[in-house]
């Protein structure tokens, strides 16, 4: 790999997070065997992250000589050209792709510019013969989440040449019950991975954007990612001007008139519901969440198709934000209703549902336990981790991490219903998995990892075997070493966990702690108490 594909995959992880970059990974590699055509639909959540996705594949076929050709699609005239023009192409020697954006313009309505985008699929697939036959090059359309189901339903059979779809979006929530696997659950929402090491790199993404008003929408989105990474990195003052200005970007386009920009303003409510929860501003979190699940709820009564998944997802950030204020009965209405709707999706659509209806599974389980209810939740906690199996058999490179953290769960309802030795098998597997994808360069699962070997370490201290828990704590610890040096704000919390839970287990093993081991982290520990103290 050269230097130049290696820094792009880094921005797609910068970007999106570390489970996308792997994603990214396979869909790059499709194009080092390409011969001939081949339709590819990429679904990005806004048009912040096309410009990077486009850099990155045109990196990556610079390397193998070759070049990517963009045709953009920017307003519905030119929608309209497009099959024309797509048909009559002659790419010069050297093109490697075709790059087609049909990411709406935000001065058009969501529902005109798709109405133009569906009429310009079914005259392209009146010619799927001709296109296959005479156009013998990768073509890459590049839209929302929105345009596989539009291009299924109005291009059928362009559909049927096997359409390989890949959706790159921001790290979802943590399926873990909480940053700390003790006896505090509280599901949390975990800041993206880019957003959380590197803010002012977001910050930097979001003021590109300034002098262009047509892309508010995305700007603003980033500047609430920058916001919650800032949080995370012990610098409220930042975080607090980052989101002001995300939420007055927000008020402004409420005001263009009803029905304008409803989709981005009930994701831009969730994400703000998302960040102001993590200040620790709750109440104010929840009065955001609940105007996206109203928001959602009238969009996915005009358009099921399209937004139903959307309003599950609205209605699982509800119920986050109502656990953070304890009303755990409320939360775990809303989270069974989330558990409901997926269920729906994933019977027309599998191979898109079945993932966020497991999520939904771990989420409502955790609510469950904190509630008492153990034998329920351990039923979802199981449901979500057979889905999560079933994932993995067809696409292990994509779905063991969830599989890891769905086992992890699983393990901790067992262990809440005194079911040791079987909770002990589930989290020993969650290790394999994790020691596995923890080796470089895929570090970022080396926090899940700790994580895993800190619900192991509790268990084995259940069943009192001390000796061995010690042990599991302390691989937790060398674990988490690096991140917890280079970020120690965001992982102070789980390193504490697993220090905490390393000493008793030594003395209760009548052992003496490995000093070299802590030494680094207490000196970390000691230079996060200045920033606490003010």
């Amino acid at each position: 790999m050269n230097h130049t594909t290696q820094a792009s995959y880094s921005e797609i992880q910068r970007f999106y997070g570390a489970s996308a970059r792997n994603e990214w990974r396979i869909f790059l590699s499709r194009f080092d065997l390409a011969d001939g055509f081949a339709l590819h639909a990429l679904l990005l959540p806004s048009p912040a992250g096309a410009a990077v996705c486009e850099q990155s594949l045109a990196d990556h076929l610079r390397g193998m000589g070759k070049q990517l050709l963009p045709l953009r699609a920017t307003d519905e005239a030119a929608l309209a050209r497009l099959p024309e023009q797509l048909l009559n192409l002659r790419p010069e020697p050297g093109v490697g792709g075709l790059w087609i954006e049909w990411l709406a313009p935000d001065s058009q309505t969501f529902d005109r510019w798709e109405k133009a985008c569906a009429q310009t699929l079914a005259s392209l697939n009146q010619q799927r013969d001709r296109l296959q036959r005479e156009q013998l090059l990768p073509v890459i359309m590049v839209g929302g989440p929105w345009l596989q189901t539009t291009l299924r339903e109005a291009a059928p059979d362009l559909w049927s040449i096997r359409i390989k779809a890949v959706r790159l979006e921001p790290e979802a929530p943590l399926e873990s019950p909480g940053a700390l696997p003790s006896g505090n659950r509280e599901i949390t929402l975990a800041g993206d991975d880019e957003a959380a090491a590197d803010p002012g790199y977001v910050l930097q993404q979001a003021n590109k954007f300034r002098h262009h008003p047509e892309l508010n929408p995305s700007r603003a989105d980033l500047l609430l990612r920058a916001g919650k990474g800032f949080y995370l990195q012990g610098w409220p003052e930042m975080a607090e001007v980052a989101l002001l200005e995300a939420g007055q970007i927000f008020q402004d386009l409420a005001k263009l008139g009803p029905g304008q920009f409803l989709p981005e303003i009930a994701r831009a409510r969730g994400n703000l519901a998302i960040a102001l929860s993590a200040l620790g501003r709750r109440e104010e979190a929840l009065a955001q969440a609940v105007e996206e699940v109203k928001l959602r709820v009238q969009l996915a009564q005009e358009r099921p198709g399209v937004f139903r998944p959307g309003l599950a997802g609205s209605l699982n950030n509800l119920a986050i934000c109502l656990s953070a204020l304890g009303r755990l009965e409320e939360a775990v209405t809303k989270a069974e209703e989330t558990v409901r709707v997926y269920s729906q999706l994933a019977q027309g659509r599998p191979g898109e549902f079945l993932p966020e209806w497991a999520r939904a599974r771990n989420n409502l389980a955790t609510l469950l336990s904190k509630l008492g209810r153990h034998e329920e939740a351990l039923a979802q906690a199981s449901e979500a981790v057979g889905i999560r199996k079933q994932l993995a058999h067809k696409r292990p490179e994509t779905h063991l991490p969830e599989l890891a953290g769905a086992l992890n769960n699983q393990a901790m309802m067992l262990t809440d219903l005194g079911r040791r030795e079987e909770a002990l098998a589930q989290t020993e597997e969650a290790v394999r998995i994790y020691v596995q994808l923890a080796q470089a360069p895929a570090e970022g699962y080396r926090p899940n990892l700790a994580q895993a070997y800190g619900m192991k370490g509790r268990i084995l201290s259940g069943l009192e075997r001390y000796q061995e828990a010690a042990a599991a704590f302390a691989e937790g610890i060398r674990a988490l070493a690096d991140h917890f040096q280079k970020l120690p704000q965001p992982f102070a919390d789980i390193m504490g966990y697993l220090c905490k839970g390393y000493l008793d287990a030594c003395a209760k093993a009548s052992a003496e702690p490995d000093m070299e081991l802590l030494a680094p982290v207490i000196q970390t520990f000691k230079q996060l108490e200045p920033a606490a103290a003010k």
